[in-house]
């Protein structure tokens, strides 16, 4: 792909305008061991069109112009997963909607954990800009379906379209199904499921219009899996992936891809103040060395920005309705 694409630019063509793949132009990654790894965590024949096709997150010079000239929408983007894959993107030349609720404060009583907060997601829209990209921050809940109408009117008036989106903003479980409580469970599904498909139904008319766009969105490893003492957030990761699934066959007539990236546990707020117990952390890093195939444990939100620029690139046309396992080898151990 990449070899394609530079092709592509040296005749002055724009690689997005010709979606006819051209076979055996694919480059190997450079570094062995890496394609080992993504091998085994992606685990699927789409993890081996992913290595020949796409950088990963660690190689910056590769990436360049993946998304040359694009406009991207990245829910969560203050912090963690969100940040990452938004700055990922102007890094790889699109320019960038970074939306967030950006209140620390919000859903605090309910929750017990602080949410990205507005000096984080201005710290997101500096770190796209220092890329040289443009970027429209936009501060709204992605539960609320009108704030997400504006927020998509807004993009549209800034910069005339939306060829990616990515659904990522969410919020963790609460506990047992026998503990938690309605107010948590009405909280996470109405953000981790509902606010997804608002986003989807704030953004996909505009997509359809153009007869092209990528949906992706986050969803988890408990989405994949059972996982005891979250109910509310395993439910609502499932409820995403069929989502996901059932908008890929609506979108699909349309040219427009939508899947999913699931990831093992990755450093970031979601966890709250147990990012701050020393002992609960290194019992769940114990779990995850455990569960994981790889010998690693807890990942970096930047880990996840080599599959989001995969399904957003043009080596991505193809692929629709699909979970993408960001897992270390954890969904080795599903059983499908």
């Amino acid at each position: 792909m990449q070899s394609a694409c530079r092709a592509a630019r040296e005749a002055n063509m724009d690689p997005r305008k010709d979606r006819t793949p051209t076979p055996g132009t694919n480059d190997e990654p450079r570094d062995p061991a890496r394609r080992r790894t993504m091998i085994a965590g992606l685990g699927a024949p789409i993890a081996l069109s992913a290595l020949a096709a796409t950088a990963t997150a660690q190689d910056d010079n590769a990436a360049a112009g993946i998304v040359d000239g694009q406009v991207a929408m990245v829910t969560g983007a203050a912090r963690g997963i969100g940040r990452a894959i938004a700055v990922a993107y102007a890094r790889a030349g699109a320019d960038i909607v970074a939306l967030d609720i950006a209140d620390a404060e919000a859903y605090r009583d309910v929750l017990g954990y602080r949410l990205g907060s507005q000096a984080e997601l201005d710290e997101t829209a500096a770190l796209i800009e220092a890329e040289g990209r443009q970027v429209l921050a936009i501060k709204a809940d992605v539960s609320d379906a009108g704030a997400m109408r504006t927020a998509a009117s807004e993009a549209l008036k800034r910069f005339g379209r939306l060829d990616i989106v990515v659904a990522n903003a969410g919020v963790g479980g609460g506990g047992p199904i026998h503990g938690v409580s309605d107010a948590h469970w009405k909280t996470v599904l109405d953000i981790n499921l509902t606010g997804a498909a608002n986003t989807m139904k704030a953004t996909l008319p505009a997509m359809i219009e153009r007869q092209s766009g990528r949906f992706i969105a986050i969803t988890s490893v408990a989405g994949r899996m059972g996982a005891g003492g979250q109910a509310d957030y395993g439910a609502s990761k499932w409820g995403l992936v069929g989502l996901v699934k059932s908008a890929a066959i609506d979108a699909g007539p349309h040219g427009i891809t939508v899947n999913a990236i699931a990831p093992t546990g990755v450093r970031t707020g979601i966890f709250g103040q147990l990012m701050d117990d020393t002992a609960w952390m290194a019992g769940f890093e114990t779990f995850l060395n455990q569960m994981h195939t790889l010998p690693v444990g807890m990942l970096e939100p930047e880990d996840m920005t080599g599959a989001a620029l995969f399904l957003a690139s043009p080596a991505g046309q193809y692929i629709s309705g699909a979970v993408i396992d960001m897992a270390a080898g954890m969904n080795a151990r599903y059983t499908a």
